[in-house]
């Protein structure tokens, strides 16, 4: 019977493929309500995947969970519950951008996110935004993006929703979310609480009796919203998120572990929102913060090491309509950023940009976009001949990419082009280009600790990058093509300097290619629905020094899930495949290719107005399979999750 199963859905799946919401449902929102602005009206030749309320409620509550079934974004996780990074299109996990109402907030130790620290439930929808968005949101955008957004509603509601479950491995989730308007005012909070022992079997002969030791975790995490619509003119916002985690770092086969870490992210913006009329702006002032402890013993609280740090960003958006086809946006964003440890001294630097969005509706067919930004990385040095020379370096970049130049890349100056044309009701083509960057991080620049020395002259990596979409809509049925090819040079790699000691240098080129492909399918008959939502990823990512494929990036994925519903019974079926992954770059060590298969039922106890009671169970891993997140770290046996979730 499994064998069938598989056989099935992977023949549905090499049909074609779509993650749910990849239509452009995000044009409903009204700009009062949606925090982000520049992903509804500046992203139309981007493919641009939202994952609703109902979605993220429905998932685990981690973000890496929620993108490992409904995405092909590679996630690498070291053990669940540990940091997880991800892989967007076979690039580096410092080239995704996650985005928090319209803010980058990718760390500014190490340039990446943990996704292991992000809950999902506490948003109102999470998008995914494929191709370079480096114009819009800065540093690290050259796979992709991922937004979490939060929706502001100025009319009268009290809605409240409580999630619990208790599952396998002593799991225990949380989570209370409670929104409140009237006209002038919104409120909302979401509380998010997970514990787990984490103590699952290893499965195979050669981990027989044995278990994951040492992968305790605890988090809490916090999303406050606050808004005050002054006049029809004027409103006011304020945004919140606390993440509290204490999280062990599991062993593996190959050695124990007895350490433990703990890290607190925080983040607060004020908005003033001005619109009357075709001219609106949005004036922001946020402050990011992250601070980190490692215990290489968790019994002893005295020896640790630790890093922080602090981004005080000011941005200020202007947005004017010349008509309801033609509008222009400009961003300017100014940055101060502090940041130590014990392997950093205190340092500082402070960062400026300026960008210009333009969006054409030719005719109700056809769209286009023209952006650019000038990054001022540099500001002692900048002038107008260094401008000049930014220019100049993107230009030739587009003419000849691999060309060598001597031009200064300290404050690069990135573009992106976006068309979207229906040419009938059933098939409309995307197509988006632009140029994009990643800065050093302190640890690239400033570490000077174990096994490492940062370069303080490193240059920021750079990409060019394409795709082309086709996307065709009948009858029920939407699927979606994509191809896309990244040019990145410049990568920042550390190399050994000595026999124990290594350091950051900008070195290699690496081109990225591929193939998506996306189906969703709903079918409603009488009391009944079954809804189809699938993704199959081909993906290259190869060196051009050594002309293999990168380290942990599978060449091809697959996801898909399946929904039926009759009357108040809700059930479903998750499953994703990997390729092999390699773990060395010589290719002589791998991960073999896996795939993993969950179900669930849920049932609605009382259904009522705007009240609900739902019931559910859950089984992953079903099929027990032998899998590993990272070398010699298994994942989970089969395992188990009882679900309560009240709204009312």
């Amino acid at each position: 019977m499994r064998k069938i199963l598989k056989t099935i859905l992977v023949g549905v799946f090499l049909y074609g493929l779509k993650s749910n919401a990849q239509n452009d449902s995000i044009h409903y929102l009204n700009e009062v309500r949606l925090s982000d602005v520049k992903l509804r009206d500046y992203s139309k030749g981007n493919l641009v995947t939202i994952l609703s309320d109902s979605i993220l409620k429905a998932n685990q509550p981690s973000l890496t969970e929620l993108l490992r079934l409904n995405s092909t974004i590679f996630l690498k996780e070291n053990g669940i519950g540990g940091t997880s990074t991800a892989s967007f299109r076979g690039t580096n996990a410092s080239h995704t951008a996650v985005v928090w109402n319209g803010l980058n907030i990718n760390s500014q130790l190490n340039g990446q996110a943990d996704f292991n620290t992000i809950s999902v439930r506490n948003y109102d929808n999470i998008a995914i935004r494929s191709g370079g968005g480096g114009v819009a949101y800065g540093s690290g955008a050259i796979g992709g993006s991922i937004h979490l957004n939060s929706k502001f509603k100025f009319k009268k509601h009290l809605e409240q929703r409580l999630i619990t479950s208790i599952g396998s491995f002593r799991t225990i989730t949380t989570n209370y979310k409670i929104s409140y308007g009237t006209n002038k005012l919104y409120a909302s909070l979401g509380v998010d609480y997970i514990d787990s022992k984490n103590n699952h079997k290893y499965l195979g002969r050669r981990a027989k009796g044995k278990k994951n030791e040492n992968g305790e975790f605890s988090n809490y995490n916090l999303n406050l919203n606050l808004g005050y619509l002054i006049n029809t003119s004027n409103a006011l916002k304020f945004f919140q998120n606390t993440y509290i985690g204490k999280r062990n770092f599991s062993g593996s086969l190959l050695s124990p572990s007895d350490d433990s870490y703990r890290d607190n992210n925080t983040r607060s913006m004020i908005q003033w929102n001005y619109f009357r009329n075709n001219f609106s702006s949005i004036l922001s002032l946020a402050y990011l913060y992250e601070k980190y402890r490692f215990f290489p013993n968790k019994e002893e609280l005295n020896n640790f090491s630790f890093g922080k740090s602090s981004n005080l960003v000011f941005k200020y958006d202007v947005n004017y309509k010349f008509s309801n086809d033609i509008q222009l946006k400009s961003i300017f964003q100014h940055e101060d950023v502090k940041g130590k440890g014990s392997d950093i001294n205190a340092e500082r630097f402070k960062r400026a940009s300026v960008a210009l969005l333009f969006s054409h509706q030719i005719n109700k067919r056809l769209h286009y976009g023209l952006n650019v930004r000038q990054e001022i990385n540099d500001s002692e040095n900048f002038s107008f001949k260094e401008f000049k020379n930014s220019v100049e370096e993107t230009y030739k970049d587009v003419i000849n990419f691999n060309a060598s130049t001597e031009l200064t890349n300290n404050n690069p100056f990135l573009f992106s082009v976006d068309v979207n044309y229906a040419f009938t009701n059933f098939y409309t083509l995307k197509f988006n280009a632009s140029k994009n960057f990643r800065a050093p991080t302190f640890n690239d620049l400033y570490w000077n600790g174990p096994g490492g020395i940062g370069n303080s002259l490193l240059q920021s990596e750079k990409s060019i990058q394409a795709e082309i979409s086709n996307k065709f809509n009948y009858k029920g049925i939407d699927f979606g093509i994509t191809g896309y090819f990244i040019k990145s040079k410049d990568l920042i790699v550390w190399e050994p300097i000595s026999a124990t000691i290594w350091s950051p240098v900008n070195v290699t080129k690496v081109y990225n290619y591929g193939l998506e492909a996306n189906l969703d399918y709903t079918y409603k008959w009488k009391k009944n629905a079954i809804n189809l939502t699938s993704n199959y990823s081909y993906t290259v990512s190869e060196n051009q020094e050594t002309k293999k494929q990168l380290i942990f990036v599978p060449l091809q994925s697959i996801t898909s899930n399946l929904v039926f519903r009759h009357k108040r019974i809700n059930v479903f079926y998750q499953f994703r495949w990997n390729d092999d992954l390699f773990v060395t770059r010589d290719h002589l060590q791998k991960i073999k290719a896996n795939d993993v298969s969950n179900v669930g039922i849920n049932y609605d106890l009382y259904n009522y107005k705007k009240t609900t009671y739902n019931l559910g169970l859950l089984a992953n891993n079903i099929y027990n399979e032998i899998y590993q997140l990272t070398v010699g770290r298994r994942a989970p046996n089969r395992n188990y999750q009882i679900r309560l979730i009240l709204k009312f």
